[in-house]
């Protein structure tokens, strides 16, 4: 059984700050030149926490988790920060446009007890990498912090929908509105009556947990609940066996799954010239004239028009300054697991890692949130390759989750992303 509970968040102190709008950020950080106008955009901009870094001073003695600590405990002290009397849920609606449309996403942030992923409670569909697990562990070791909730996902039952109890909720005057840059717009409901909590954690109580995004974040929670445990006597009930989580249901209409897209990079010229005969030998190619503008948009409008029985992506590169539209020539094999049969699976195992080895291409290969960051590296030169991908589905995650399967790293790109800031999980002591 998932055990959600109320928790006392760390949040802004609105006499202190004003307004909340500049002090978030988004979950994920791109580049150097977004992160540096997150820096200018508020002395007390969240990433300040979450990602530390000294612009002024570059300072070599002070690691950037020693910095995130310092400034949370100044934060504290002066008032910035202030933690909720009272454990309570926090109801988030997010309201944004996609594509001309307008809609809204509504969700629960809540404590979820850590699992281990064999319990079957808290489940995965993704495959990580240690580096970025052991970067959240040694923030929160630092810290006794957590500055974003994950994003999970559960399957509404038919009883008592939680989503009706939160969009009952949602009728009240908000307690927290903001608008932040290139975020969704914000509206959050504080709940700490009982009757309510205990409605929602009775009604949650019976679901399965999808992490939608933070799966390298919920190992760190469960490596630091063991160290907690083990070196520094945390009792089961305490707030370090716990991880805050954003619950949006998995048919939310304001939830949306896009393409997360790969490049090559630092390829050798043998390399590049292996992988360009391999692909023509397994894949139909048929060149793609881009338009004029909104080129990565419209690769993934024309990618959707593909069967999806078909394996097809968008390569570029495969000839100088051309864009590919590939398909497989061969359908996906039915002794495969769900997950290999995927757009994403059968481009690592059946293409990419052919060329360079498992080891070889964790460093090889990376992702890109944005088609059009893949497309244009590669024309530029930065890449060696982009591959352009589509979106998989909300029910074939499911479906993979279920089947107790992994797909490689990055391949749901769940949209919008979760606001860090909003609130903070404290660590130390009890919920």
């Amino acid at each position: 059984m998932a055990d959600i509970r109320p928790f006392r968040a760390v949040r802004y102190n609105p006499t202190v700050v004003g307004d909340l709008s500049p002090n978030l950020c988004p979950t994920y950080v791109l580049s150097d030149e977004e992160l540096e106008g997150l820096y200018s955009r508020s002395d007390y901009n969240i990433i300040r926490l979450e990602l530390a870094y000294d612009w002024s001073t570059h300072a070599s003695n002070e690691s950037r988790y020693m910095r995130s600590a310092r400034t949370r405990v100044q934060w504290l002290m002066s008032g910035v920060l202030k933690r909720d009397a009272t454990p309570s849920m926090y109801v988030v609606e997010e309201a944004f446009n996609e594509e001309g449309a307008e809609y809204r996403r509504i969700g629960l942030v809540a404590a979820v007890r850590i699992e281990d992923y064999d319990a079957g409670v808290v489940l995965p569909h993704e495959l990580t990498e240690q580096g970025p697990v052991d970067d959240r562990l040694s923030l929160m070791k630092s810290t006794f912090s957590n500055f974003s909730p994950l994003m999970s996902l559960y399957r509404d039952g038919p009883d008592t929908p939680v989503a009706t109890l939160l969009w009952q909720v949602a009728r009240r005057t908000p307690d927290v509105v903001a608008n932040p840059p290139g975020q969704p717009a914000i509206r959050m409901w504080r709940v700490a009556d009982p009757t309510i909590v205990g409605a929602l954690r009775g009604a949650l109580s019976n679901s399965e947990i999808y992490i939608a995004d933070g799966h390298h974040r919920y190992e760190a929670a469960q490596a630091f609940r063991d160290y907690a445990s083990h070196y520094l006597g945390h009792a089961e009930d305490a707030a370090s066996q716990f991880r805050v989580m954003t619950l949006v249901a998995i048919d939310d209409p304001g939830l949306f799954l896009r393409g997360y897209h790969r490049d090559v990079t630092g390829a050798t010229e043998e390399e590049v010239l292996s992988l360009r005969s391999h692909i023509a030998a397994v894949c139909d190619l048929k060149e793609w004239k881009p338009p004029s503008r909104r080129v990565g948009l419209a690769l993934e409008h024309r990618l959707a028009r593909e069967p999806e029985t078909h394996t097809s992506f968008g390569v570029v590169g495969f000839e100088p300054g051309k864009i590919h539209i590939a398909t497989m020539k061969s359908d996906p094999s039915p002794d495969l697991d769900v997950a290999d049969a995927t757009d994403y699976g059968r481009l690592h195992i059946e293409i990419l890692r052919g060329i360079f080895g498992p080891s070889r291409e964790l460093h090889a290969v990376g992702v890109k949130n944005s088609a059009d960051q893949a497309i244009n590296d590669t024309l530029d030169g930065k890449s060696d390759f982009g591959f352009v991908m589509r979106p998989i589905s909300t029910e074939l995650a499911e479906s993979v989750i279920k089947q107790g399967q992994l797909l490689p790293i990055k391949s749901t790109y769940f949209h919008p992303k979760i606001s860090s800031g909003l609130v903070i999980q404290n660590l130390d002591g009890d919920l």
